[in-house]
């Protein structure tokens, strides 16, 4: 269903260049503040999902040999063993890529 709007405030609309009137705003910061609490809510629920080595690979671009080798190695991302299966945490995982974030090539790296 679309909403209708009269042609004043279409007029009103395109003379400010798109600028909503602080009268008729409030129904739209409303909706950004509970789209905002959705997608707070959608990553909180995706931060305890567990991926396996193969999506985490397919994630970074690298072989899954590349991640058994920092595994064996210490220096990969925390995971869990489960029975025969190794998993991440999303949580852990987007962990690290924000710890190895840099602004400059210069920058020291902690992780490998």
């Amino acid at each position: 269903m679309r909403a209708r709007i009269s042609a004043r405030d279409f007029d009103d609309f395109r003379r400010r260049k798109g600028r909503v009137h602080s009268n008729k705003g409030v129904h739209v910061v409303q909706q950004t503040q509970s789209k905002k609490a959705e997608i707070d809510a959608a990553e909180n629920a995706l931060s305890d999902r567990l991926i396996d080595e193969k999506a985490l690979a397919v994630r970074w671009g690298v072989s899954t040999r590349t991640l058994q080798n920092k595994r064996v190695a210490g220096n990969g991302i925390p995971f869990l063993k489960i029975s025969s299966s190794v998993r991440y945490r999303m949580s852990d995982v987007i962990a690290f890529e924000n710890a190895a974030m840099r602004l400059s090539t210069s920058e020291s790296s902690d992780t490998n």
